[in-house]
């Protein structure tokens, strides 16, 4: 939006507060007035004919809402695009009509035939007659004009038994259809506007935020909320969106855009529910003419709709749906839940003033961000109606005769959609955005039921350019692991080059353990290999992987430290540290230290800190082992897991692509201290194997390189550079170098583990050269022992 325009709004705005709420509607016709002629986003549209267009689109899908094929009831699933409404007048291209008497067009996506064995979404555009012409219909063909052979009977309303038929096996393209006589009207088929992924399920917001490779950016979470807030202002007072909308009924179906396919943020879709009461809403949000439930009638909140609104926009900007919220014990009531559970924890987690809650987020938010104020608006009873008495008050005038409805959605407009609609218009292009997440274009999914005679549709085949992507980021793995051996190849000894009494690196991997194949192999290929199973104690001269995580972690262990002892402990069953795996991880911990292990790898984390096991890693700590732990793969929907939050005694690992740039997708934000972040993003863990990726990996490739240059001061015969190098076994000492090898990027420190080498060479043409080897040797040796001095300086500065 340029900047004259946003004047011009701000200014109409202003105004309103002056105004009565019959010209209240004037400004905003104002508004949109200015926003057709200066920007390419739709008006605000909020008439009485919205409302009518709303209520006979709902009233309509009603009648089509189940299906009775094969004596069977099945519902249909009907999903309305957020993003589809348009409005039709004098002034739309003629073009856009297929229908001459239409007032507005819906974007509407049915799941077909539900009894088929694959279900497949159908994009239909539904147009809005009120009024059944004296005529037959001008139908409207794009470049043909009307139909000079229609007849009655092809523009008659589908029967409801027959709609299936309609909307199934239709080959991906755009059905056209009006509303006629309380029923749907077919029109013609054209190509689809969108590239629907027709065969992959719509997934819900609330499981969208379980989704590990989730990806909501500042940019995505500003145009989800402005769609949500604009679609509670344009459908309040139907009953489209029953008592608001929730994580649960906005749903994302997959597309193909350009080269990526995925779930994309400017195309949410509401799932529609029909209730059996068509009654309208009360301003309140509360129905009227129908069955209210006595639970909502419970609810503290005065407007259910309002609440439902802040609730899901506190989602988004949280990134946990409220299920995840009422396990945290300081923003959830006790006892049992019930209807109002949620609207108190919203409440603490929007907090403000001087004795607002310490989990409250509004401190966090962006200082000019709209939400410090719209969230509190939202969930605070009374305060959106103190809004609306406030703009009544101003008005100077007699306000009797003042449709409170119309007030109330002016309010909503001018107080939540227009502030994250300009919110959202700071960002560019709101139409480019990357996808939420991304999926492979992959064969149609089964679904077993009673089979339809029309044949399904055919499979789309996965595209050159997913493969040639997929090929791109292995090769990225393959090239950050040659890199890698850059530096490996010059730390590994040679047998002239290993002092008497060397010894190897113990590395202790804590994680779920590794799979029979690995232990037979490793127990015969290793010299010093010591396998426990804390899981299960019975086990003995077996192992056992349920998962693989714990394998995967050897493997790449293995890779960046070949030479290492290594000593695995099976602790968990699954990938996930449930607080009844307290106990095994504080055996395995305790079981390392016995072993007098080097390191200690833990590829796991608790969501909550857990005393036994901050206990256990002290121990190890004054031990004089170093230990690392993965940080999380949740972002910021989740805090830095226990026990990589205890910065002072463990390496918090992150991810980093094969870039060397952070994975966003992937880490939380940093934390005080160091934070450090290695190759974790689409990880290759075996040749043409499947790609990995999180911080899991990132720890053990950190651990790995750990050992190895612990391996590599174990080397050292003269006895003097020995005492020299053996502060790198402090983690102090093991920071320093790690800095060394990191260069910043968004607050991470990204390392580069061949930065350690002193000449940027093809070290393949030099691989056999002795001279060279010999110089790289005692130049790692050198840095490494000026950055442990210097580290010796600052302790004594410290001190």
């Amino acid at each position: 939006m340029d900047k004259s325009c946003t004047m011009i709004r701000s200014g109409i705005i202003q105004k309103l507060q002056k105004f009565s709420a019959r010209r209240l509607k004037n400004e905003i016709a104002e508004v949109a007035q200015t926003c057709n002629t200066q920007t390419a986003r739709g008006p605000p549209h909020v008439t009485q004919e919205l409302d009518d267009d709303i209520q006979l689109l709902y009233s309509t899908l009603q009648q089509y809402q189940s299906c009775n094929t094969g004596g069977s009831e099945r519902d249909i699933m009907i999903n309305i695009r957020l993003n589809g409404y348009r409005a039709l007048g004098k002034n739309s291209d003629p073009a856009s009509f297929i229908v001459d008497n239409a007032s507005a067009e819906f974007g509407v996506l049915f799941l077909d035939h539900p009894h088929v064995g694959n279900g497949y979404w159908q994009e239909t555009c539904v147009q809005i007659c009120h009024t059944r012409p004296p005529e037959l219909p001008r139908v409207k063909f794009t470049d043909l004009g009307p139909n000079p052979a229609a007849t009655q009977a092809q523009y008659e309303p589908i029967a409801c038994e027959s709609f299936c038929q309609q909307i199934s096996c239709r080959n991906q393209d755009l059905i056209y259809l009006s509303t006629r006589d309380g029923g749907l009207v077919y029109h013609k088929r054209s190509d689809v506007n969108r590239d629907w992924l027709a065969s992959c399920e719509a997934v819900s917001l609330a499981n969208a935020f379980t989704k590990p490779e989730l990806k909501l950016n500042d940019k995505s979470k500003a145009i989800l909320g402005m769609l949500l807030a604009k679609t509670t202002w344009e459908f309040y007072d139907s009953a489209v969106i029953g008592q608001g909308l929730t994580s649960d009924n906005i749903h994302f179906i997959c597309e193909q855009r350009a080269n990526i396919a995925g779930a994309f943020v400017n195309e949410p879709v509401l799932l529609t529910r029909f209730s059996q009461s068509n009654g309208q809403m009360s301003d309140t949000g509360i129905q009227i003419g129908g069955n209210v439930s006595s639970a909502t009638m419970n609810l503290i909140h005065d407007m259910p709709k309002i609440l439902a609104l802040g609730i899901i926009l506190l989602e988004i900007e949280t990134g946990k749906i409220m299920r995840r919220h009422r396990e945290n014990p300081r923003v959830c009531p006790p006892g049992l839940f019930n209807i109002n559970t949620d609207y108190k924890i919203a409440c603490n987690l929007v907090a403000t003033g001087p004795n607002a809650h310490t989990e409250s987020i509004i401190p966090d938010l962006n200082k000019l961000s709209p939400l410090r104020t719209i969230l509190p608006l939202c969930i605070k009873p009374g305060e959106l109606r103190t809004k609306l008495q406030q703009t009544l008050s101003a008005q100077k005038k007699n306000i009797a005769g003042i449709n409170y409805r119309n007030a109330l959605r002016s309010v909503i407009y001018n107080e939540i959609a227009f502030p994250l609609q300009t919110w959202a218009n700071q960002f560019d292009d709101l139409n480019r955005v990357k996808p939420l997440w991304e999926v492979k274009v992959k064969q149609e999914i089964p679904r077993p039921t009673i089979p339809l005679t029309a044949p399904p549709l055919r499979p789309r085949q996965a595209s050159s350019f997913d493969n040639r992507d997929y090929r791109r980021l292995r090769e990225g793995s393959r090239r950050w692991f040659n890199r890698y051996e850059q530096l490996n190849d010059y730390l590994q000894p040679r047998d002239s080059e290993m002092r008497d009494g060397y010894k190897r690196i113990k590395v202790a991997m804590l994680d779920t353990g590794i799979t029979q194949e690995d232990y037979d192999y490793l127990r015969d290929s290793l010299s010093s290999f010591e396998y426990k199973d804390f899981v299960d104690e019975a086990a003995k001269d077996t192992a056992c992987d349920n998962s693989g995580h714990g394998s995967a972690g050897v493997s790449l262990l293995l890779k960046t430290c070949p030479q290492a002892s290594l000593y695995i402990a099976r602790v968990l069953e699954t990938d996930v540290a449930l607080t009844a795996d307290v106990n095994t991880v504080v055996q395995g911990i305790n079981w390392a230290i016995e072993r007098q292990v080097d390191i200690i790898t833990m590829a796991l984390g608790f969501e909550k800190k857990q005393q036994r096991v901050i206990d256990a890693i002290d121990r190890a700590y004054r031990s004089g082992i170093l230990i690392f732990a993965a940080a999380s793969n949740d972002r910021n929907f989740s805090p830095v897991y226990c026990p990589a939050i205890l910065t002072d005694q463990v390496f918090a690992m992150y991810s980093t692509n094969a870039g060397i740039r952070e994975s966003w997708s992937l880490n939380p934000s940093p934390i005080a201290g160091d934070s450090f972040a290695i190759f974790g993003e689409n990880v290759e863990l075996k040749e043409e194997g499947p790609l990995v990726q999180g911080t899991s990996y990132s720890t053990s490739i950190a651990a790995g390189l750990a050992a190895m240059l612990l391996d590599f001061v174990s080397q050292e015969a003269d006895i003097h550079k020995m005492r020299e190098l053996s502060n790198l076994k402090k983690k102090q000492g093991m920071n320093m170098i790690f800095r060394e090898m990191a260069k910043s990027d968004n607050g991470y420190l990204c390392i580069r583990p061949w930065k350690l080498l002193k000449n940027d060479i093809d070290y393949e043409d030099h691989l056999e050269d002795d001279q060279v080897r010999k110089q790289e040797r005692e130049w790692i040796r050198g840095t490494i022992v000026r950055l442990l001095q210097l580290e010796k300086l600052h302790d004594s500065y410290r001190g």
